[in-house]
């Protein structure tokens, strides 16, 4: 339950630095998300200083909490003789258009050759 607990906190981390930010927007009269950095928010002189201080210190905890939790995730899975994360899931996508064949280094290497207009995509397990 805590390990889960830990986890969760890098998704709470993201809620609130899209909350602080947009709420720093909010707060600073002429601000734009668009042409002004996130540091501008902060800046000394900024108003509202402390309030965005204090959130973003929130965040970074969080932050740190979800890197601890996955620290400990991963250390436990290579403790039990398994690797870090689980193996990934690949597929092999290709454009509907044709399949020819191109050549590559792979091919004197013994491995099949890439199709021209195909990607290979490998998702975490």
């Amino acid at each position: 339950m805590k390990r889960r607990l830990l986890l969760l906190a890098g998704a709470a981390a993201a809620v609130v630095y899209a909350f602080t930010v947009i709420l720093g927007g909010i707060m600073r009269p002429g601000y734009s998300h668009l042409s002004q950095a996130v540091s501008e928010l902060i800046e000394e002189g900024a108003p509202n200083t402390t309030i965005l201080n204090l959130l973003f210190l929130l965040y970074n905890l969080l932050t740190a909490l979800f890197a601890g939790g996955l620290f400990f995730f991963t250390a436990q899975r290579r403790d039990r003789g398994g690797s870090a994360l689980p193996p990934p899931r690949c597929s092999l996508l290709k454009r509907r258009s044709g399949s020819r064949r191109s050549s590559s280094p792979r091919m004197s290497r013994g491995l099949p050759a890439h199709r021209r207009g195909a990607f290979i995509l490998c998702l975490p397990g």
